[in-house]
């Protein structure tokens, strides 16, 4: 029996199940094991569906009256979860990077309504994803507030200035404000969808209990849209891009089995960026994703924290493709930096830095802010 398919409700069961099963040793011992492993199983299942239950229908305007009838649990259809099994017990290993398919938005019961807009315009810039001949079908995303809004002229600006038209027509880019929403659409950017409306419109400093509110709420909606089986790669407009990071994490990944690219956030240390990184629907990554949410909601946490610790003892290690830092600078790098830069830069992150004013100040430091098109670096 494979113990795989329990890990998409309690971790500790499928520790449990593959300890018995590793001290079976006799025929006896061996039925004793399997009927413990149907009833523990059975129990747990069931469980979960009463729960899912009881915790009332979520309603998504997406969806189907049959469909809006199906019993949730943490934001998985049931139809959802019967595919999932199926997936992970054609699987050969527990450990397989098995990729999930893409699914129709329909489909899918998603944890937040706002995550539906999202979920839809993933499925409908694939075409312009394909039309670029990008080879890996990333749903690019750029997610942005009011406050925020001279900092993403500056991001655009940077691509305008290299050409990057094809990277802008299949990036979809997400309000978190409805205002902000409206100015996106102004732009004329092709992809655009609304994610929250719940007051995220001002600067949000980094360690603040808003922040944080704010990134487990983006952790939420990264995991709705790997159980949607969307391939994710997430931007943030305190950057700035000298050449497409699109085809460039293509060149660096191409014919690799990973479970995630990211922009390394320290210099001496393996510390992922969250603002820069693509992550694809595998079992490694939803099993550590899930895990990520429970200590998030647990306590105000920085989730590249949680996820260097939880790479270091956890089972379930995400197999990830840390990107060349001569090509892809964090903040650190960037305020250590003088002119000229390098040939081979792609993108310059300017984190490392709290607060709004500080990144300006830290970019225009550099000569590296042109909100309005006028400049070049």
């Amino acid at each position: 029996m494979k113990s795989v398919i329990f890990t998409w409700y309690d971790e500790n069961i499928v520790l449990f199940l593959e300890n018995t099963m590793r001290e079976v040793t006799t025929l006896h011992q061996g039925i004793f094991a399997l009927g413990l492993i149907f009833f523990v199983a059975t129990a747990t299942l069931s469980n979960k569906m009463i729960v899912g239950h009881n915790e009332g229908m979520h309603t998504n305007p997406l969806l189907t009256n049959t469909e809006q009838n199906r019993p949730v649990h943490a934001g998985i259809s049931t139809e959802h979860e019967r595919r999932i099994v199926s997936n992970a017990t054609a699987m050969k290993t527990p450990h397989s990077n098995y990729v999930y398919p893409l699914l129709h938005y329909a489909d899918v019961n998603l944890s937040t309504e706002h995550h539906s807009d999202v979920l839809r315009a993933c499925h409908d810039v694939i075409p312009d994803v394909k039309k670029a001949q990008y080879h890996q079908n990333w749903c690019h995303i750029v997610i942005v507030n009011t406050a925020f809004s001279e900092m993403l002229d500056n991001w655009l600006c940077s691509a305008k200035r290299v050409k990057l038209w094809d990277m802008l027509n299949s990036t979809v880019f997400i309000g978190l404000d409805r205002s902000m929403v409206s100015d996106l659409k102004k732009r004329g950017l092709k992809h655009v969808a609304l994610w929250s409306n719940e007051g995220f419109a001002t600067p949000l400093r980094f360690k603040t209990t808003q922040y944080f509110q704010l990134m487990s709420r983006r952790m939420h909606l990264l995991n709705d849209l790997l159980l949607a089986g969307v391939h994710v790669f997430v931007s943030e407009v305190d950057q700035v891009l000298f050449k497409d990071p699109m085809k460039a994490v293509e060149n660096i990944t191409q014919q690799q089995d990973f479970d995630m690219v990211v922009l390394q956030d320290h210099l001496y240390q393996k510390l992922p960026c969250f603002g820069f990184m693509g992550i694809r629907p595998t079992f490694n990554t939803i099993t550590t994703w899930r895990r990520i949410m429970d200590r998030m909601n647990a306590q105000n946490a920085n989730e590249q924290l949680i996820f260097q610790v939880l790479q270091k003892t956890s089972k379930f290690k995400i197999k990830t493709i840390w990107l060349p830092l001569d090509q892809f600078w964090n903040g650190q790098q960037l305020k250590k930096s003088r002119r000229p830069f390098p040939s081979s830069l792609t993108v310059v992150h300017a984190n490392w830095v709290a607060g709004l004013q500080d990144k300006e100040k830290l970019l225009r430091g550099k000569d590296l802010w042109n909100p309005t098109c006028n400049n070049t670096f």
